[in-house]
């Protein structure tokens, strides 16, 4: 067989592909779309869907070692045995090209009530709580469409799939502050699921261009986080769905969007949940993560990190014993648009943090520009040596202390009001406790101070 015969069998192959003499693929010419099934080989070209490649990796070999057009890893519906693997190290993308790994949404099947129809009545998402949907006309089983989403087919949010938190036999909670209006919908389900014992990697992937995931589930049934990503420079996850023992999802470096996604830690044989969004060694430089549900059962649902600029806004959060975000020492993060439940040991929000037992370590700044809602907490918002927050009206119910501020933390009400039901302290103060009204009845600028500086401004 000749050389020119080699050249173009290689490029038949895989096409789209620039190959050098050396029979090495160096550089994309065109888009493309590689495809992934149960019932694939990774030894099949992986360029239709009847030859489809067995495993994500295996499609992301056959990628040139430059991609300078967008290309797409399109995942069929199914049960993977095995971690999503994405790492390849020898893979550059060039700046304002995208690589998309693209899984299948499906339609579930349900107990009771159907997967479609048009809404009767919509919510918009407040310091109430989180947005709702109702059909009227459904009868569906309490919680079971629980971490499915609803897919809305006209409005403001045509297109768009929201993880479900509850239900009841006809309202939706869904991860949104805003309402699709009396619009037709449908329930889906992530139909691409991977699960695995083994750690699933994401990393590797160079150069200044960005990578999409959509409509996958990632599960590690083992010890550890699931997914740990590192890519640089932009990672975009839509409706992604990661859970593991020690943590949904480990991040390390890059920029994170992050939409419509559920985020869950687990816990078994004791295992302890550092966080649904845990940062460890290298931190993520920027995180915008936006109506999303994050759980965990002990330790952070959402840890923006120091040194990081975070936003979790709007969010569900659920912790059974830890806290619902930490802001460790970002500056400006945000988390406007916010419901966190947890126990009667838990945090809310806990802004800033300490170095040692007693000296203050942190210069965090979280902005909550209204609807947040904490439930169920020992203490809500917690402000901690040097950090600020400023609080836009939050609502508390049934939470100890409702404002926390130590060694030197400063919290702002920016003039509002917040809204206390079942609260045993409105404001702590390194200890002392006060009321609304012991701050009201101070003469303008309404401030409460002491010797730690630590303040609560109205």
């Amino acid at each position: 067989m000749n050389f020119l015969t080699l050249l173009v069998l290689g490029q038949a192959i895989v096409p789209n592909v620039y190959v050098a003499p050396d029979s090495t693929a160096t550089q994309s010419t065109a888009t493309q779309t590689l495809y992934v099934s149960t019932t694939g080989n990774d030894n099949n070209p992986c360029t239709s869907s009847g030859a489809a490649c067995l495993t994500v990796n295996g499609a992301l070999n056959k990628l040139p070692n430059t991609l300078r057009h967008n290309a797409t890893i399109s995942v069929a519906a199914g049960a993977y045995a095995a971690p999503l693997s994405i790492t390849r190290k020898d893979l550059t993308i060039v700046g304002g090209v995208t690589l998309s790994v693209t899984g299948t949404m499906s339609t579930p099947t349900l107990t009771t009530g159907t997967t479609s129809g048009t809404l009767t009545a919509s919510a918009v998402g407040s310091s109430s709580g989180p947005a709702t949907a109702t059909d009227s006309g459904q009868s569906w089983t309490v919680n079971e469409l629980k971490n499915k989403f609803i897919k809305f087919n006209s409005g403001t949010l045509n297109g768009q799939s929201f993880p479900i938190a509850s239900n009841t036999a006809t309202v939706i909670t869904f991860s949104t502050n805003q309402t699709p209006g009396n619009v037709s919908y449908t329930i889906e389900e992530i139909g691409s699921t991977f699960t695995s014992s083994a750690a699933f990697t994401w990393n590797g992937l160079l150069g200044t261009g960005g990578i999409s995931i959509s409509n996958i589930r990632a599960e590690r049934t083992g010890s550890g986080s699931g997914p740990s990503v590192n890519f640089a420079p932009l990672v975009t996850l839509t409706n992604i769905w990661a859970k593991g023992v020690a943590g949904g999802m480990s991040a390390s470096s890059g920029i994170f969007v992050i939409s419509r996604s559920i985020f869950e830690g687990t816990t078994a044989g004791g295992s302890f949940v550092y966080s649904s969004f845990a940062t460890t060694g290298l931190v993520p430089t920027r995180v915008s993560a936006s109506n999303c549900i994050w759980r965990a059962t002990t330790g952070v649902a959402a840890n923006s990190g120091v040194g990081v600029t975070a936003t979790f806004a709007p969010g569900i959060f659920e912790v059974t014993t830890g806290t619902g975000i930490t802001n460790a020492g970002s500056q400006n993060g945000q988390s406007a648009s916010v419901w966190i439940t947890c126990s009667s040991t838990g945090t809310g929000i806990q802004v800033g943090a300490t170095l040692g037992n007693s000296a203050p370590h942190s210069f965090a700044s979280q902005s909550m520009n209204g609807g947040v809602r904490i439930t169920g907490c020992a203490t809500g918002i917690s402000s901690i040596g040097y950090s600020s927050v400023f609080a836009n009206a939050p609502a508390f119910d049934t939470v100890t202390t409702a404002f926390s501020v130590t060694r030197g933390g400063t919290i702002d009400l920016n003039g509002t009001t917040p809204t206390f039901t079942g609260v045993t302290n409105e404001f702590g103060i390194d200890g002392t406790f006060y009321s609304l009204a012991n701050l009201d009845a101070l003469g303008a600028p309404k401030i409460y101070t002491n010797n730690y500086g630590s303040r609560i401004i109205r």
